[in-house]
């Protein structure tokens, strides 16, 4: 709690399978358009080269790995940063994982601004059900979502803020609102293609004043 971890540009996070990064205190993503920085699975050849020394034995999957884990009071800042293949979520007599690849805990801020997010198991967003937690992405592109590009349960008085963005081929609507009360802050300029909805699917009709 109170640390702060600052990702320079063009840096590459490569997860093993089922694991997560929790942010406690301050995690800040400082990519560039040039060079981005690129969280994605252990699997992944494509970025940083063959860090598992296996060849072309392995290939990278959707929910390789599990989670950014933006805990209570965290706060999370992505700027032209690359996030792939998680969103681990496995049922056996007990369910594990996040089943998305950033998850916001009540209290904690995550903010979005020039983001890939691809190849997501789950939703590609999930924001848990609270008063106090915050999400803004902006100018991002959300994609090949097992379920929602986005999905933020139970609203109530929390700042969503979800402007000028892309979401293709997402397996279930681009975003997902559900109010317990409260509203959103400001849904405009966003497109949508290839998504089971392409649209922005509210519980709540009434509380929603949105261009998409």
């Amino acid at each position: 709690s109170g640390a702060m971890l600052t990702i320079s540009s063009g840096t590459i996070v490569k997860f093993q399978n089922g694991t997560s990064m929790i942010v406690n205190g301050s995690l800040v993503s400082e990519g560039t358009e040039l060079s981005p920085v690129i969280f994605t699975s252990f699997q992944d050849d494509t970025a940083g080269g063959d860090t598992n020394n296996d060849g072309s034995a392995s290939s990278p999957a959707s929910g390789d790995w599990n989670s950014i884990i933006v805990a209570l009071g965290g706060t999370a800042n992505f700027t032209h940063t690359s996030i792939q293949y998680g969103g681990w979520y496995v049922c056996l007599s007990n369910c594990y994982g996040e089943n998305t690849p950033l998850h916001v805990l009540d209290d904690g801020i995550a903010v979005l601004d020039h983001v890939t997010m691809s190849h997501n198991g789950g939703n590609g967003i999930y924001v848990n059900p609270s008063s106090t937690s915050q999400l803004s992405v902006s100018h991002s592109t959300i994609e090949s979502s097992a379920l929602s590009g986005i999905k933020a349960d139970g609203i109530a008085n929390n700042a969503i803020t979800i402007t000028d963005n892309i979401f293709s081929g997402n397996g279930a609507a681009a975003v997902s609102l559900a109010f317990s009360g409260g509203s959103v802050t400001a849904l405009n300029g966003n497109s949508g293609s290839g998504n089971g909805v392409n649209g922005i699917q509210p519980d709540k009709a009434a509380e929603l004043g949105y261009a998409y």
